[in-house]
């Protein structure tokens, strides 16, 4: 354990421009959020049509992957959700 006692803050520290350092549930939901409404088109549905079990899954595969996540570390929320959202996107254009 680091400073902040949690892993996902040592590792990634996500801070929103005044300053809130957000763990890794509070942008799991934010990225749920985006994901859900995102009208990227996939296999010609909108991305956010896909049910709640595949975005969970898929978004939790972002968070997981660290590749994606270190070149997003020390960046606001929002950037980290679109990025979440883009791997999201990736990984359903992968599985067809």
């Amino acid at each position: 354990m680091g400073y902040y006692g949690d892993d996902f803050i040592d590792r990634y520290m996500i801070t929103s421009s005044r300053g809130r350092v957000w763990t890794r549930d509070m942008v799991r939901k934010a990225a749920l959020r985006q994901v859900k409404t995102s009208p990227l088109p996939v296999r010609g549905q909108a991305l956010g049509d896909f049910d709640a079990q595949t975005r969970a899954r898929l978004v939790d595969m972002a968070l997981d992957d660290d590749s994606l996540m270190r070149r997003h570390a020390g960046m606001v929320p929002a950037r980290v959700v679109e990025a979440i959202e883009e791997r999201v996107w990736e990984l359903l254009h992968a599985e067809t």
